[in-house]
C-alpha cells in the first residue's frame, strides 16, 4: 500500500522510496530484539549513573547505608552501595556487590573510585550472577516440588508432576 506519507511491506512502515530504487522496510523487531539479547549482560555508564542517582531517593537503613539493585539473577543481585559517612569514614563511599540473598551474604565485593572502573566491576559481577544462576540448576527446586507433591498424595490429593512418569 502507497499513501503520500509512507509505503507498507509486511506490517512495516518506511518512508517513500525514490524512485531509483526499491522500498526496503527495517528488519524490526528481530534486530532490535537481538541488540537487546547481545547487550543484556552488560550495563551501561547510563545506567549505572541512573542507579546512583537513585541512591538519593531510598531512605536509609538503619546502619545508614544505601542500596540500589543493578541486576539480578534469582537469588543473586548485583548492587551499588552508598555507605555512610558518619559510620565508615575511612570507607569509600562507593561499592558494587554481588550478593546472594538466599544466604543473606555477599558473595564479593570492589571499591568504586573511578566511573569506569565500577561499571566495569558491576560487567563483570552481572556475568558473574548470571553464571551462578544458569549454574544452581533445578535440583533443589526439583526436591522441594517431589517432596510438597508427596505431602499432597498423602493428605488423599491426586497429584501428576508434568515431564514425569506416575510412580
Amino acid at each position: 500500500m502507497m499513501d503520500e506519507f509512507g509505503w507498507a511491506r509486511n506490517g512495516q512502515l518506511a518512508a517513500l522510496p525514490r524512485a531509483e530504487c526499491d522500498p526496503v522496510a527495517a528488519p524490526w523487531p528481530s534486530s532490535v530484539i537481538a541488540r537487546r539479547k547481545a547487550g543484556a549482560d552488560r550495563l551501561s555508564e547510563r545506567q549505572f549513573i541512573r542507579a546512583y542517582l537513585s541512591l538519593f531517593l531510598r531512605p536509609a537503613k538503619a546502619d545508614g547505608c544505601k542500596t540500589a539493585s543493578l541486576a539480578r539473577f534469582g537469588e543473586h543481585e548485583v548492587r551499588l552501595i552508598e555507605f555512610a559517612v558518619e559510620s565508615c569514614p575511612d570507607v569509600p563511599l562507593l561499592w558494587v556487590e554481588l550478593y546472594r540473598h538466599d544466604r543473606r551474604t555477599p558473595l564479593d565485593s570492589f571499591r568504586c573510585d573511578d566511573l569506569e572502573e565500577a561499571v566495569s566491576a558491576a560487567d563483570t559481577f552481572i556475568a558473574r550472577a548470571k553464571a551462578l544462576h544458569e549454574n544452581t540448576g533445578t535440583a533443589p527446586r526439583r526436591k522441594l516440588t517431589r517432596a510438597i507433591v508427596q505431602v499432597l498424595r498423602e493428605a488423599g490429593f491426586t497429584c501428576t508432576l508434568l515431564g514425569e512418569a506416575d510412580d
